[in-house]
């Protein structure tokens, strides 16, 4: 990542909070440790070591993305975040437009010798093209976003197909659905995998407790599900228009503002003002 210093994660103001309760995690889990061998069985602590992480990972969640909002309200350019999830979100577009367009080659030649080369050689693509060489934690939750959306991308059999075999000739096109689908995961999951990495400078990520019940991994699905829920979707604004006119890729563009500060947390001005 260009530095070998690790990230401290943010604190202060509205970090006090989620902060803090991630030091009482840090206490509780130390404490579960030293007494392992209380009378409940090893089935009894998974079930309430899980119900606890997934309790937990939605408080810290919605902490964390309440502290991140206040604190770019307050500075803008905090983190560099709001510019670089602008910038990428631009890429991001122009990148859906040509798969929209062209298809799997618009990244370039599907070569490889194998359907497993090909297939990272198309990650690897569409992830320089959307992040860049950005090396800040912001850049590189954007890279892990870029390769978040890359997997739902290949779900899709036949596009997994057409890029496995590195057929040039495939005139298989992004669907209108799945680009839609893209655009508002990358803002989710950029937002999500930032609150990751600030968790991550401030806990012990290999204390048994946290790694075997996974709150990470709720946290992350709690952010992803509940940002997704609050972002424009280009698809269905072009149907409530009603207006043939315009690309979805067109639209998205339009929509790239509003987008980010809801991903954000961020007030929109609902009358049409960015």
């Amino acid at each position: 990542m260009g530095t070998s210093t690790r990230w401290p994660g943010p604190k202060g103001g509205a970090w006090i909070a989620p902060n803090r309760r991630l030091g009482e995690l840090d206490r509780q889990a130390s404490e579960s440790t030293r007494n392992e061998n209380n009378p409940k069985t090893e089935d009894q602590r998974a079930v309430n070591d899980q119900s606890t992480a997934e309790i937990q990972a939605a408080i810290i969640a919605k902490q964390c993305w309440e502290a991140l909002a206040q604190t770019l309200c307050d500075d803008p350019d905090a983190y560099g975040l709001r510019d670089a999830a602008l910038t990428t979100g631009g890429r991001l577009v122009r990148v859906l437009a040509e798969l929209a367009s062209t298809g799997p080659t618009a990244l370039g030649p599907l070569s490889g010798d194998t359907p497993d080369a090909r297939l990272v050689t198309f990650v690897q693509r569409f992830t320089d093209r959307v992040v860049g060489a950005g090396s800040s934690p912001v850049y590189a939750a954007a890279r892990r976003a870029a390769v978040d959306c890359t997997d739902k991308i290949l779900q899709d059999p036949r596009i997994h197909s057409a890029v496995a075999e590195g057929d040039p000739a495939s005139k298989l096109h992004l669907s209108g659905d799945l680009l839609c689908l893209i655009y508002r995961l990358f803002f989710a999951r950029l937002v999500s995998r930032f609150i990751q990495a600030a968790i991550a400078a401030k806990i012990n990520l290999l204390m048994p407790w946290w790694q075997a019940v996974d709150p990470a991994g709720k946290l992350s699905e709690w952010l992803t599900a509940n940002i997704m829920a609050v972002l424009p979707n280009p698809c269905e604004v072009k149907q409530d228009r009603g207006d043939d006119g315009i690309s979805l890729a067109d639209l998205a563009r339009d929509l790239l503002e509003e987008t980010v500060k809801r991903a954000l947390g961020l007030p929109v001005d609902t009358s049409g003002a960015t």
